[in-house]
């Protein structure tokens, strides 16, 4: 062998064809890159003229093709950053020792944007050189304080500069794209090996999924992270996210580094986050380093783009069901920018038709502003609004004398702000601070109107929430080398904390009435405090570990609570695409959403943990393997899990809640509250293809979620509400030609357990009695959920790179009821119960949209 001990093995287990002609070393590596569609860099012009010998390869791996050609040139080869380099070996040329560092920054000219993964050669000194990082950064020490270097990116020209050693500073050299119509390779369909955190890490590539159904004219981001095994929403209209046996309220989802507290809109339907205006997003389910905290089940890392600062860009769409534009705009070339978005639904008006009394829209605005004061030091603000609007009637026509009208409201308003100032200190230490605040607030209205022979029983309640967060954020990153490096962090959040329940009951019937009830928590303040060290390290070729501690403290008005949460990763690849992961995470979460269990629409309350209420925590264990084919079309994963959680909360059903008891009634919570345990494990499935005409990924999750309540059930374990056994999601996009995809995905959820009501065992009272037959005997039946939605994309795109794609999507193609939420009542003067109605808010549906890029 002549590879080099920094090669790893993904690259070089690649097995391939190929046949060689006698010829020159420089034309069969130019051939054998062409065949393997795999990154090689090497200095033309020092390549030693050797003929090699004409020889077939079939079905042979990469390294020994490699042998084969380098053999006694005196060259070896290795893998930097996911790139095979052919260099000279340490015997060819003398070594070289140096003095002097030579360090820079490579960024992509016409977008201002950092290059990872460019070459940088000395053409003078063979044996010196490195690649650029994901910050576009490199540094190496030379033998004289200045050198001639040669810097190579795929796609991009070829940049001869002069470097010297200043005291520190590291220059800029700005690459410019390769002229269309230069032989230039484009690496697109092999995915990457796999990541720390492959498996329990959802990282969708929003431009590839740009041509699902869409909803709303846009990228729906929340519909592709629930297309994934592990997650699943508790149905249509709940706006509940449910990952891997977890509660509601136990994922986390973060905006530029800021708590944006829905993940999405129309109850659940849509992606509160606008997918254009979107950089990465990173989902995770499990393994969680450790500067995340505060939430047991998953964190959503999404990073707003920041705007091209050289060149105005434009994302427009125009649809039947919503319009949205996302514009560039850059305001001082090189150093300032801004990015604006917004969307706006008006499908309400198509619903009315097909759903009488029903009335549905979403707003939302995005916007970020970045300045470079210099090459060290920049400035962002991300700034996010959103509101939504739900409202349903549905009127019963029993006969000439009997009728029955419900009616549900709700509205929702989410606010974040973030001002971020990132130092560059070196090319080793990046450190960011920001500020963010949060806003949510909640208004859900209830009203049942039950008339017979003149006289109409009216029973309303309402609820509201309302959160506010301040925080105070210092994190910094320290590269070690080029196989550890180290993150640390600390923070500061201050937690406002507002909910309240309405109550007003009329009964003509039996000539009674209550006034209306008002049951108020005081307004809180609460105050946490987070410090987490992380350490990646590649302990070898093959085994690479994550791992670090995080800080908990909570401050509250009468004590204080503390949590230590160890984090552990490893991942071990064995050789090729072969992978196998391993980790071990503690969790815990001060934060508590009371949920109304008589709904399944959103009507909840966040409030704080306290000295009766205490912090939720967590711990998981996961187990994964996962691999591909040699020819890289297919990659599938198996992650088993289990997650026992403590103290986690439920909200009874008690009169407290539901009895007018007086004006302004300060309510305890804690009278209506009670924690126990939780478990959930199970096994998760994917198989994806990721090259070819037809591509996509099928997942299945094998799943049981339990709970066990001391004062509910007689203490005896009882199924989640949510838990569903059985999991699927398929996902296919098929490129009919150059210009036309199709796309489908289809869902399917098996039913979950008859739920277990949260009254208390003990609870005898006439409240509960009558309360507890009355629920008992029109509670709904659980339901399968499944769906299909299916579309085209027309795309074409003109020679100024300006994108035209025109969508048409078909929503719920054989219309079947999904129930979002049930109506049901009871006449008082009766002693049957009426029947439940269920509502469903997604029937057959056909959106059209137009969207231009450019």
């Amino acid at each position: 062998m002549i590879r080099s001990d920094g090669l790893h093995a993904q690259l070089s287990g690649t097995r391939i064809s190929i046949d060689f002609a006698t010829g020159s070393l420089e034309g069969c590596l130019l051939r054998l890159q062409k065949a393997s569609a795999l990154p090689l860099a090497y200095e033309t012009s020092s390549l030693p003229e050797r003929s090699v010998q004409a020889a077939v390869f079939k079905n042979e791996k990469l390294s020994s093709i490699l042998d084969y050609l380098l053999t006694g040139t005196g060259y070896i080869y290795e893998e930097l950053h996911g790139v095979i380099v052919i260099r000279p070996g340490a015997e060819s040329l003398p070594p070289v020792r140096g003095a002097y560092r030579i360090c820079g920054t490579v960024k992509d000219h016409s977008r201002d944007l950092p290059l990872a993964g460019a070459a940088i050669f000395v053409p003078e000194y063979r044996t010196l050189g490195t690649f650029t990082d994901s910050a576009g950064t490199f540094s190496f020490y030379a033998p004289v304080n200045h050198v001639g270097l040669q810097i190579r990116h795929i796609s991009f020209e070829t940049l001869d500069v002069l470097a010297e050693d200043k005291d520190g500073t590291c220059p800029t050299f700005n690459m410019e794209p390769a002229p269309a119509g230069l032989d230039v390779m484009e690496i697109q369909s092999r995915p990457e090996p796999s990541s720390i955190s492959a498996l329990s890490k959802v990282s969708p590539d929003i431009r590839k999924m740009s041509f699902l159904p869409l909803f709303c004219g846009d990228v729906d981001l929340l519909g592709i992270i629930k297309a994934n095994p592990g997650i699943q929403q508790g149905n249509d209209g709940s706006g509940s996210l449910i990952v891997r046996g977890g509660a509601p309220d136990q994922h986390m989802v973060l905006l530029d580094g800021a708590t944006l507290y829905t993940s999405g809109h129309l109850l659940g339907l849509v992606s509160s986050i606008h997918a254009a205006a979107v950089k990465s997003a990173d989902i995770y389910k499990g393994a969680f380093p450790a500067r995340f905290g505060g939430r047991l089940s998953s964190f959503w890392d999404i990073a707003m783009k920041s705007g091209d600062t050289r060149k105005f860009h434009g994302d427009l769409s125009l649809g039947t069901m919503a319009s949205s534009v996302m514009l560039e705009v850059p305001l001082v070339k090189d150093k300032t920018s801004l990015l604006l978005a917004g969307r706006r639904s008006y499908h309400d008006l198509y619903l009315r038709w097909s759903q009488p009394g029903l009335q549905l829209h979403f707003q939302d605005l995005n916007l970020k502003f970045q300045h470079k004061f210099s090459e060290h030091d920049y400035v962002y603000y991300t700034g996010y609004y959103s509101s939504d609007v739900f409202h349903s009637e549905n009127l019963i026509v029993l006969n000439n004398d009997e009728s029955r009208k419900h009616a549900v409201t709700l509205q929702t308003k989410n606010q974040v702000h973030v001002f971020k100032w990132k130092h560059i200190f070196s090319d080793r230490l990046i450190t960011n601070l920001s500020f963010s605040t949060s806003g949510y607030n909640l208004k859900s209205a209830y009203r049942f109107e039950s008339a017979y022979y003149g006289m109409t029983d009216v029973v309303e309640q309402g609820f509201s929430t309302g959160l506010n967060d301040f925080v105070a954020r210092l994190s910094g990153d320290y590269v070690v080398s080029s196989r550890h490096s180290i993150g640390a962090g600390v923070s500061y959040t201050i937690h406002s904390f507002k909910p309240s329940i309405n109550t007003s009951i009329l009964f003509q019937s039996i000539d009674s009435a209550q006034d209306p009830n008002r049951s108020v928590v005081d307004p809180s303040l609460n105050y946490e405090t987070d410090a987490y060290v992380e350490d990646n390290f590649e302990i070898t070729e093959k085994l690479r570990i994550n791992a670090g501690l995080h800080f908990n403290g909570l401050k509250f008005d009468t004590g204080n609570s503390f949590s230590i949460q160890p984090r552990v990763n490893l991942c071990y690849q064995p050789s090729g695409y072969w992978s196998v992961n391993l980790s071990y995470v503690r969790m815990s979460q001060n934060l508590h959403l009371l949920t109304n269990n008589l709904t399944s629409l959103p009507s909840d309350f966040w409030i704080a943990s306290s000295s009766a209420i205490r912090p939720q925590s967590s711990d998981q264990v996961s187990l994964g393997i996962s691999g591909g084919a040699t020819e890289s079309k297919y990659k599938w994963s198996v992650e088993s899990y289990y997650k026992w959680s403590r103290h986690v909360t439920e909200l009874l059903i008690t009169d407290t809640l539901f009895m007018s008891t007086g004006n302004n009634t300060k309510l305890e919570w804690e009278q209506a509250i009670t924690q126990g345990k939780a478990a959930a494990y199970g096994l998760e499935f994917l198989l994806q293809k990721q090259s070819g005409r037809l591509t996509g990924w099928l997942g299945y999750t094998l799943a049981w979620s339990n709970r066990t309540l001391p004062e509910v059930n007689d203490g005896l374990t009882f199924p989640y509400k949510y838990d569903r056994r059985h999991n699927v999601n398929l996902v296919l996009l098929y490129k009919l030609g150059k210009s036309i995809e199709l796309s489908s995905v289809f869902t399917f959820q098996s039913k979950p357990r008859f739920p277990v009501l949260m009254f208390r065992s003990d609870d005898n009272s006439p409240f509960t009695m009558v309360f507890r037959s009355l629920i008992s005997e029109s509670i709904p039946q659980p339901a399968t959920y499944h769906r299909l939605d299916m579309g085209i994309s027309w795309i074409k795109e003109n020679e100024h790179k300006v994108k035209r794609i025109l969508n048409l999507s078909i929503f719920n193609v054989y219309n079947h009821r999904n129930p979002a939420f049930y109506y049901s009542g009871y006449n008082i003067d009766q002693t049957t119960p009426v029947l439940p109605d269920k509502k469903d808010i997604l029937p057959f549906m056909v959106a059209l949209s137009c969207r231009l890029c450019f």
